[in-house]
């Protein structure tokens, strides 16, 4: 099932690139989110820098990719600004290789 969220997620493209942080961060998909309390987020490198993946109630809600970690973290903020953001690579651990993988490709 998520491996078919996340493709569903990543079908298409916000032309917002956040371009108010460090370096360009290209939003590959985001899915607006009415106040969420908490996102969770993971992150992982990839030959074009870092990929990363947020997820609302265990449903992906956002990918993004940019080669600065902190600029990622800086975007996922600005994208759910009400949210609190938390670490979960433990969690999300295999979505983020998935993604890591479909981004590749």
């Amino acid at each position: 099932m998520i491996i078919q969220q996340v493709l569903a997620l990543l079908q298409g493209r916000d032309e917002d690139d956040c371009a108010g942080t460090a370096c360009p961060v290209d939003v590959l998909r985001s899915n607006p989110l009415d106040s969420p309390d908490e996102v969770v987020y993971a992150v992982a490198e990839y030959p074009l820098g870092h990929v990363l993946v947020a997820a609302y109630e265990s449903e992906p809600c956002a990918v993004l990719t940019c080669m600065d970690e902190t600029s990622l973290t800086n975007a996922l903020q600005e994208l759910y600004p009400s949210a609190r953001l938390r670490s979960g690579n433990a969690e999300l651990g295999p979505t983020i290789e998935l993604v890591r993988d479909l981004v590749c490709f």
